[in-house]
């Protein structure tokens, strides 16, 4: 599956997630499966709390933080390629 900038992520249901300190520590109960997300990954996992395209999100994050909009597309994308193949988060059509 391409993801692109105007591909709608979002969470996966059947995550199941808590905060602890500055990391995000996620169960997936389908894989029986732990992952854990630094800051930068629990703040992005904090605003797909609704669904929103790439691009939404990179826009998001060049308001709040000091980086460049072409490099924070890169790094999102790669991201979110990386959810993806964990299930993590699914694209909505």
């Amino acid at each position: 599956m391409a993801i692109q900038l105007e591909t709608i992520v979002a969470r996966n249901d059947s995550i199941m997630f808590s905060y602890l300190d500055n990391k995000l520590l996620m169960m997936s109960i389908d894989k029986g499966e732990y992952y854990s997300l630094d800051a930068i990954g629990a703040n992005i996992w904090t605003m797909l709390e609704k669904p929103a395209s790439v691009a939404e999100l990179c826009d998001m994050f060049v308001t709040e933080f000091d980086v460049g909009l072409e490099t924070c597309r890169q790094d999102v994308l790669a991201f979110m390629y990386e959810m993806y193949a964990l299930e993590v988060i699914t694209i909505k059509s």
